[in-house]
Parts: structure tokens; C-alpha cells; sequence
């Protein structure tokens, strides 16, 4: 009977224990579930800038190769392969380029591919496929880098996505004519955006374009001969854009609906508009934000450096120099625009009217020299 009464204590006693300590369990696990949102909710508010992203971005599988090797290895840094086909573009890849040429014959999706080459000028992908032009495809959300490589006959076709380059040359390529609706105009068989790059939305993601120390040269489109952009965010670094041409506007770049440009130290010559507006630049509500930016011997009918419509220029240490307008704008034409020009200058710029600029103004003048 005593043994009984003695069972029945002791578990009343372990029954008293688990009561008392459950809600603390709990209390933990809340707490601990609660600093877990609070972190993934800073993180959603972290500032990533571009280094950052190129660094933390070089994950996933890696492959080396070497064109001038004799042997076609297994892509490991010690035997590295000799040639690219599509089977090695691989996916959320890191790809490494010993100088040297390589051909690439067809269009690939390159989501989450590191394209990094040994230098610049002696690392060279070439498009060598049927078309006029190879297209590399990033899907919304997804990132391409390419880092000291020269791209030859590539489109970069960014629907939503983030492209980086730097120290990349991107030349003699030419837009292919499309058949979407995202650009918001009417497309035909001879309609092409963007020789070079071609941006827009999708429907959740707007493109990101960040290029620095980057050399696009010889490249043409339709509209917008080096960049076509559709919203989204177009930055620039330190880059030279010559000889890229339009045959309607844009002879370099096409900002449209939205798009954000940012610029800074950076050249633009001979790129011109064979039969429309904006020799190096066309905007069209969309802003231009840039400071030491130098715009030379350009064309176009009108502002053969810059078209800007309905949208916000701010140009800080700007030169315009030996640009031709067949109209109007040698320099600038501008409608219905918020315009500010900071310690500019204007130099032997030549159009029917306005020689430097022309259009509607509601600008802020501070230290501008028209000679």
C-alpha cells in the first residue's frame, strides 16, 4: 500500500516538473522564431552595392578553360577544357577564360553564369552561329556577369534581370527583330531593340544594367544601337560607347518609361541617328542623372547629343562637342522637360536651330560656356 502511495507522489511530482517547464520551452521557441523574422526583414533592407554582388555572386559549379591547350581536358584548373560548347555553359556556373578565342555558335540562357576572362583584349567570345547576332537570355530575377572579356556578335537579352559588366568590350552586334509587347510598341519583322543590350520589365521584376570600365563599339538596332531600355536601371562607369548607330532614335542608348540613368565618367563618339532623334541619347519619361559626361561627333535630326522627352536631365561637368542636328538641338533638344546643367560646356555644335539647344526649358543655367 505504501509503495503505491509512493508511485502515485512520484509521478504527481514529474507531471508538476513538465507543467513548469513547458510554457518556457515555448516562450523560447517563440522568441527564437520571432529574431528570425526580425533578421530576414533586415536583410530585406540591406543595400547591396555592385562589389558586393560580384563577390558573393561567384558560387556554384567552376570550369576553367584554355583554347590553346592541346587536349580537351575535364574543365578542372589543372586540365582545363579547350573549347565552349552549350553543355559547358552550365547553369549558376563559374566559368573561367584563359586568353584566347572562342566560339560560341548558339543562344543560350546564362541565369547565374560568372563569365570571367583573363584580360580584356586578349580573352575573346565569338558569336559564330547562323545569325547575324548570338543572344544570351536572363530570366526576371536571375544575374549574368561578365568580367574582362570582349563579347563579339552577343545580345544580352535582360527581361527582368541583372547584367554586370566590367572591363568588358561588347561590339559588332546587331539587334534581332522582335516580336514582344514589352517595349509598348508596335513591333514588326523590321523593328530591333538594343544592337548591344536589350532591357525591359517582366511582370514582377524591372531590369538592372550596371557597366563599368566597359567599351561597347559597333553595335546598331533600329531602336537604340548600343542600349534599349524599358524601365529598370541603366548605370554606367567610366565606359566608352563609339560608332554604334540607330536607324530611327537612339544611336547609343533608349531610355523609355521610367528607366533611371546614371553616368559618370564616361565617353560617347560617333554614335549617331540615321533617320531620327537623339544621336547618343533618346529618353522618353525617363530621367538622365550624370556628371562628367563627354558627347562627341554625334548626328541625328534632332539633338544629336541628347532627345529628352517629358522627362528630368541633371548633367554636372557635361561637354558637348562637334555634334550635328540636320533640325533642331545640336547638342540638346528637349520637350516638356525638368533640365539642369551644371558647369557645362557647349563647343561647335551645329543644327538648323539651335546650335547647342533647343526645344522647352524649365532648366537651372549655372557656369555654362557656349563657344
Amino acid at each position: 500500500m505504501l509503495n503505491i502511495k509512493h508511485k502515485f507522489i512520484f509521478l504527481l511530482l514529474v507531471m508538476l516538473i513538465v507543467l513548469a517547464v513547458a510554457p518556457q520551452i515555448s516562450a523560447h521557441e517563440n522568441s527564437t522564431h520571432e529574431d528570425l523574422i526580425l533578421q530576414t526583414d533586415d536583410l530585406n533592407n540591406v543595400s547591396i552595392d555592385d562589389s558586393d554582388v560580384l563577390s558573393s555572386d561567384l558560387k556554384g559549379a567552376t570550369y576553367y578553360f584554355n583554347s590553346s591547350s592541346d587536349v580537351d581536358g575535364d574543365g578542372s584548373k589543372d586540365n582545363p577544357y579547350n573549347h565552349i560548347d552549350y553543355s559547358r555553359f552550365q547553369v549558376s556556373s563559374t566559368l573561367y577564360l584563359a586568353d584566347g578565342e572562342y566560339n560560341f555558335s548558339q543562344n543560350k540562357y546564362v541565369n547565374g553564369i560568372n563569365l570571367i576572362g583573363q584580360n580584356v583584349d586578349k580573352t575573346i567570345l565569338r558569336y559564330t552561329g547562323p545569325d547575324k547576332t548570338g543572344i544570351l537570355f536572363i530570366d526576371p530575377g536571375k544575374t549574368f556577369i561578365v568580367e574582362n572579356v570582349t563579347l563579339i556578335g552577343f545580345n544580352i537579352d535582360v527581361e527582368g534581370g541583372t547584367f554586370y559588366a566590367k572591363n568588358t568590350v561588347i561590339r559588332d552586334a546587331t539587334a534581332i527583330p522582335t516580336y514582344t509587347e514589352a517595349t509598348d510598341l508596335v513591333n514588326s519583322a523590321s523593328n530591333s531593340f538594343g544592337g548591344a543590350i536589350k532591357a525591359y520589365k517582366s511582370e514582377s521584376n524591372s531590369p538592372l544594367i550596371s557597366l563599368e570600365n566597359c567599351t561597347l563599339v559597333n553595335n546598331t538596332g533600329e531602336y537604340g544601337g548600343a542600349i534599349h531600355s524599358t524601365g529598370g536601371r541603366l548605370i554606367i562607369k567610366r565606359s566608352n560607347f563609339f560608332n554604334n548607330y540607330a536607324y530611327n532614335y537612339g544611336g547609343a542608348i533608349v531610355a523609355l518609361y521610367g528607366c533611371s540613368v546614371e553616368i559618370e565618367n564616361s565617353n560617347f563618339t560617333n554614335d549617331y541617328s540615321i533617320n531620327d532623334a537623339g544621336g547618343a541619347f533618346y529618353l522618353l519619361k525617363s530621367q538622365l542623372k550624370a556628371s562628367n559626361l563627354y558627347v562627341s561627333n554625334s548626328s541625328a535630326t534632332f539633338g544629336a547629343a541628347i532627345t529628352a522627352l517629358d522627362s528630368n536631365i541633371a548633367l554636372t561637368h557635361f561637354t558637348a562637342e562637334n555634334n550635328t542636328a540636320k533640325y533642331e538641338g545640336g547638342a540638346v533638344y528637349a520637350l516638356y522637360n525638368s533640365v539642369s546643367f551644371i558647369d557645362s560646356v557647349f563647343r561647335d555644335n551645329h543644327a538648323r536651330n539651335g546650335g547647342a539647344r533647343c526645344g522647352s526649358f524649365d532648366d537651372e543655367l549655372n557656369r555654362q560656356d557656349f563657344l
